[in-house]
């Protein structure tokens, strides 16, 4: 299939009308923000959690090693990489909750201090009398644009929400404890028992941060219900990774694959991986808008 690429500067993704009818979706993503000049990326979130939270950031640099970088997906494969034989010994299911914790109330602070952007960054045209789910905690879409909360879904919590989503989709080897007592019963090697016994036990902490998408889904399921008359989607900000992809396959589900749909994208590879998940959601009118 041949896909219709439109390449815009930075500037005209700016002041490009987008709003040609009130029965639409708008898909927001971290990129969204960043598009608006706010320093919402992960650099700077580790940034201030090393000054604001020092307790916590220490904690996560001791049990993951260095967590820092460019990206949220840094970020999530830190999480998702937890192995006993590589981390410290000492560090049980009570420290990963309580980081957790720390991590949770740290995010919805530092999501407060990002502030508004500037009105020449504005987005023109953006139709007010859509549906709009975000994946950002900010509260850009209500403060920004004027857009009514009522239409706004924040998939992951908001800063108005303190209960925030994050975290990886990774889901392990799959060690259980039937895998054990199988092992346990056929008298296993006891360097490969103990093996199982640390990848289980690494999974189970991995689990820990583990983002919680079919939860939210459901949680959100009279909401994904009531998009069956919408007849288009418009993606913005969004990197096109498989953890969030589960919400466009629910979203598909409800519109069919019929629908007009324009991928926004800023690098390269989030052009290849929008396409890519076009290509596998079988939508057949899609736009692909350099963003």
């Amino acid at each position: 299939m041949a896909w219709p690429t439109i390449s815009l500067s930075f500037e005209k993704a700016s002041s490009m009308n987008i709003c040609t009818s009130h029965r639409k979706l708008y898909v927001i993503g971290n990129g969204f923000d960043l598009h608006h000049g706010l320093p919402c990326g992960y650099a700077d979130f580790m940034a201030w959690l090393q000054v604001d939270r020092p307790k916590v950031y220490s904690t996560l640099n001791r049990i993951y090693g260095d967590c820092d970088g460019n990206n949220w997906s840094d970020f999530e494969e830190n999480l998702a990489s937890f192995n006993l034989d590589d981390y410290p010994d000492d560090v049980t299911r009570d420290d990963l909750m309580r980081l957790k914790a720390g991590l949770n109330e740290a995010l919805g602070t530092w999501a407060k201090t990002i502030g508004m952007p500037e009105e020449k960054t504005a987005i023109g045209g953006i139709d007010r009398n859509a549906v709009f789910f975000t994946f950002n905690y900010t509260r850009t879409l209500e403060d920004f644009y004027g857009i009514d909360a009522d239409r706004i879904v924040h998939l992951h919590g908001g800063v108005d929400n303190g209960n925030l989503i994050f975290g990886h989709d990774s889901m392990g080897d799959g060690v259980t404890d039937e895998d054990l007592k199988e092992a346990r019963r056929m008298r296993m090697d006891a360097d490969v028992y103990r093996d199982m016994v640390h990848l289980k036990k690494s999974q189970e902490f991995a689990d820990i941060f583990r983002k919680p998408v079919a939860e939210a889904i459901e949680e959100h399921r009279s909401v994904f219900e009531a998009l069956t008359g919408i007849e288009e989607m418009i993606v913005l900000g969004v990197s096109y990774s498989d953890v969030d992809k589960p919400y466009f396959e629910r979203i598909v589900e409800v519109t069919g694959d019929d629908i007009k749909v324009m991928l926004g994208h800023h690098t390269f590879w989030d052009g290849n991986h929008a396409l890519a998940l076009a290509e596998e959601l079988g939508f057949c009118n899609t736009t692909l808008v350099e963003f």
